[in-house]
């Protein structure tokens, strides 16, 4: 169960869309929280170089097993927050009714 930052009700993971939603007490727009993409790429860049530091790699063996580790880690780590750690956020962006919108153009030029 997550819950609404602003009014604190209680919803239902299948009751999210990852592209935003709106809150079923308060209406406001809310959407799921991305986090700190830097963060976790600084932490798996470390966990890739380290575990294998830690297994007796040097050298080149350690740059190697550290650069083929990395991306598993990362996505690994973004899967695993979202899915056990989701966090519910205001939705700032512009809200858009999904539709294109036809302006009329501009009128003749003035005669001078």
């Amino acid at each position: 169960m997550l819950t609404c930052p602003l009014c604190g009700w209680e919803m239902w993971r299948g009751d999210l869309r990852p592209d935003g939603f709106r809150c079923p007490q308060c209406k406001e727009r809310l959407r799921m929280h991305s986090g700190s993409a830097w963060l976790a790429w600084l932490g798996s860049v470390s966990l890739a170089f380290l575990i294998p530091y830690l297994g007796g790699a040097r050298g080149n063996t350690l740059l190697e097993y550290g650069l083929f580790l990395c991306l598993p880690f990362y996505f690994g780590y973004a899967a695993l927050r979202g899915f056990f750690f989701p966090k519910l956020v205001r939705d700032t962006r512009k809200e858009e009714d999904g539709f294109p919108h036809i302006i009329s153009p501009p009128g003749p030029p003035k005669a001078s």
